[in-house]
């Protein structure tokens, strides 16, 4: 029932949106034929465009409104078929119903919170704090369990994974990543301008002279 409210309410915001700006373009049009001044009718034509524009938009919102609270309601009765009670109880309101919803939904919104940036934002805790008290605490404390289980189920992932790398790190291969220095030697190498370099590069110079007799 909640989510049919909600897409009737969408509708109906629509739809007086719609009729509000449908005055205002007959308004608008009245000030044009009774303007004597150019210059001015040229502004008021300006915004009547503007106001039919929106009109074209507001027609396609009502629409699709309209499609969406039709979508659902034949989804529901698609699902619910022969069953009366269940098609009852999804057309009906049921306040205890709703109030777990909302508890349960500000309860996740502010889990989320906690797990992004360690503490619940401003706008989720206002929402919370206009519940009613008993509905407050409950979703506080379903906002702290869940983060709670959410922190250790995270820890223990992690501990299992590094648990399996641990067991298994012969078989991962290891990567030489070369230092930027190696790179410019393979580099002036490979242009042949390093060729008298690379016995340098690659070993240790070995002397160029004889043993001297002490």
């Amino acid at each position: 029932m909640l989510e049919l409210e909600t897409r009737h309410h969408s509708w109906h915001n629509i739809n007086n949106s719609l009729k509000r700006k449908l005055v205002e373009v007959k308004i608008a049009k009245r000030d044009y034929e009774a303007c004597t001044d150019e210059l001015q009718k040229e502004l008021i034509a300006v915004d009547i465009e503007d106001m039919e524009h929106d009109v074209k938009v507001w027609n396609r919102k009502i629409k699709q409104a309209a499609e969406e609270v039709n979508t659902y309601l034949n989804l529901t009765k698609k699902i619910a078929g022969d069953n009366d009670e269940l098609l009852d109880k999804a057309m009906g309101y049921d306040h205890e119903e709703e109030r777990k919803y909302w508890v349960t939904r500000m309860a996740k919104q502010a889990a989320m919170d906690m797990v992004s940036y360690g503490r619940i934002g401003s706008g989720n805790m206002d929402s919370i704090a206009m519940m009613p008290e008993e509905d407050q605490i409950e979703a506080l404390a379903t906002t702290i369990q869940y983060n709670e289980r959410l922190q250790n189920g995270l820890a223990q992932i992690a501990g299992a994974v590094n648990e399996g790398l641990l067991e298994n790190k012969n078989a991962i291969p290891t990567y030489n990543v070369p230092s930027v220095t190696d790179k410019l030697m393979a580099k002036e190498i490979l242009s042949g301008k390093g060729k008298d370099k690379e016995s340098n590069v690659q070993h240790t110079p070995e002397s160029k002279t004889g043993p001297e007799t002490v």
